[in-house]
């Protein structure tokens, strides 16, 4: 959804400074929301974001964190993944978590992510809106919903642009 909404909008309004905001709600693992993300996709979003940072604002980017509700699983992974983003070093998510990272929350909470990523697991692929809207797809319903709404307000084509 990201990427089929939020760079025609920046490019559209030329902001001086992208401000963008990372919690972890989105992620599949978190108790809240459950949107179904993966470290992956919500690290590919935020490099999104700084190559808009990049294109439009010269650079200024001021990224902040919040929200997230699996502190042990989600949050420092996902953080460290925006660290990572902003620092222009981005963290391989293939890599196991820290030894002694893994310690110290097997003797708190019982349990510990294997890796820094998600991958291998049942994760919904992101695929670029570009390859078309399926009108069958209620994620690309919800997609075009929030474009019709929200473009036209700025002068943007939510079909052709």
């Amino acid at each position: 959804m990201v990427h089929a909404i939020v760079p025609p909008l920046v490019h559209a309004l030329e902001p001086t400074v992208l401000v963008t905001q990372h919690g972890c709600d989105g992620h599949a693992h978190d108790p809240l929301a459950h949107f179904g993300l993966s470290v992956e996709a919500q690290a590919v979003a935020m490099g999104t974001m700084r190559e808009l940072a990049g294109s439009v604002c010269e650079e200024r980017w001021l990224a902040l964190g919040g929200g997230g509700y699996s502190i042990t699983d989600v949050v420092p992974r996902s953080w460290t993944a925006l660290l990572g983003v902003v620092a222009g070093q981005e963290v391989d998510l293939s890599v196991d978590t820290p030894p002694g990272w893994r310690a110290r929350l097997e003797e708190v909470v019982g349990e510990y992510p294997l890796t820094m990523g998600d991958a291998g697991g049942d994760w919904p692929w992101w695929r670029s809106w570009e390859t078309g809207y399926d009108p069958d797809s209620p994620t690309d319903q919800a997609v075009m919903a929030t474009r019709e709404a929200v473009f036209a307000h700025h002068g943007l084509d939510p079909w052709f642009d």
